[in-house]
């Protein structure tokens, strides 16, 4: 008796599985919110089902998203005369949807030149008295380095660990009792950053732009990056907003452009607050106090044609928006969000600037609500991160 092709039996059931889920779609007619996740999701894993039959590596349909994450930071900085002077360190602990638990280390040393007047007494981050109108253009040296661990134990010794001195001998002794619970670097990089900002009592704004390089990659990224924010202090009330964008072209070892990212961020105190463009999912991302809003985009680079199509929208904001919501992936998060500030610091600005100013600051965040963008045109949950959330 001879025997049938296990591939071609496996590739027969395939395509009666797509035609019955076909026909399941064509007469359902309308989908609620969820029947449209789910519709979306089916068909992005029919498509990944196809490519891996027909022989090709596959990706996984959706990136981890990140669920929580918890930061410490210490900065100090000094202005004297013309000059600003800082430096600064960071740990950020980030969890991700698929389980995985990342530690970046950071550090930075601020060159810049700044100038103003009016004086000022901070404390905390509220401004005990005082007021100003400064000006400054910075620009800021970093490197940083990302590991991946198993929980949030190792996670806390291992920053207690990377902080030691070298010549410490806790620190070769923390590196050897940590030993398989710390992954080797997942990402070492080295960045430069050009900031100039500008501030008029409660507002001030911010352009800058710069790059960095995976060391381990090779892989580099040039970007552009704005900001404004209102801080409105008042004895019965206190009110403001910020608005953060920045847009990154990722270029491969070979200076090849292989993608372009457009992130947008800013306050979520009620649905108003949203992007037209992210109207549409307003009543699906939870508004309130210490809210925010999050929008990660990516628009693949090395499809044929994509990059002339880019720089020829890069005059026309909104048909670029429409191509990257069209033709690439889009996410958009709402976050609870907690800061403490310790800081202390006072300035004395007459043209010349004479002040600094040191702090510790910790903070945490958390994920209320995950949605995405798919190529047939519906926003629809991620649950697989609120899931994990």
């Amino acid at each position: 008796m001879r025997l049938r092709s296990t591939s071609g039996q496996a590739g027969v059931e395939y395509i009666a599985v797509v035609a019955l889920v076909a026909i399941v779609f064509a007469v359902a007619g309308s989908f609620t919110l969820q029947g449209r996740a789910i519709a979306a999701a089916t068909v992005g894993q029919l498509k990944r089902g196809l490519c891996i039959v027909e022989g090709h590596d596959c990706p996984e349909q959706h990136p981890p998203c990140q669920v929580s994450s918890a930061s410490t930071s210490d900065d100090w900085q000094v202005d004297i005369a013309f000059v600003r002077l800082g430096a600064g360190r960071a740990a950020i602990v980030e969890h991700k949807s698929d389980g995985q638990i990342l530690v970046t280390l950071a550090d930075h040393m601020d060159l810049g030149a700044t100038g103003g007047f009016g004086a000022n007494l901070k404390i905390g981050d509220k401004l005990a008295f005082g007021g100003e109108v400064r000006a400054a253009a910075l620009a800021s040296l970093g490197h940083g380095t990302t590991y991946r661990v198993v929980d949030d134990r190792t996670a806390g010794e291992l920053i207690r660990t990377m902080r030691r001195e070298r010549t410490d001998p806790r620190f070769w002794q923390g590196l050897q009792a940590l030993g398989s619970r710390v992954s080797g670097p997942v990402t070492r990089y080295r960045s430069i950053d050009l900031n100039a900002s500008a501030s008029l009592g409660p507002l001030a704004g911010a352009v800058g732009g710069g790059g960095s390089e995976d060391l381990l990659t090779g892989r580099k990224t040039v970007y552009l990056k704005g900001s404004v924010s209102l801080d409105l202090q008042h004895d019965l009330a206190s009110g403001g907003g910020s608005l953060d964008g920045k847009m990154a072209v990722t270029l491969d070892r070979h200076d090849k452009p292989v993608d372009l990212m457009v992130l947008g961020k800013g306050n979520l105190q009620a649905s108003s607050d949203l992007p037209a463009l992210l109207q549409p999912v307003a009543g699906h991302l939870p508004a309130g106090i210490d809210r925010t809003w999050q929008l990660e985009a990516h628009l693949d680079l090395t499809q044929p044609g994509r990059g002339k199509a880019v720089l020829d929208s890069l005059a026309h904001p909104s048909r670029l928006a429409h191509m990257v919501l069209d033709e690439g992936t889009v996410e958009v998060n709402s976050y609870g969000n907690q800061q403490d500030v310790a800081a202390v610091g006072g300035h004395v600005k007459v043209g010349l600037s004479l002040g600094g100013e040191i702090s510790h600051t910790t903070a945490s965040r958390h994920l209320l609500a995950a949605m995405e963008h798919t190529p047939e045109g519906f926003w629809v949950p991620r649950y697989d991160c609120l899931e994990a959330a």
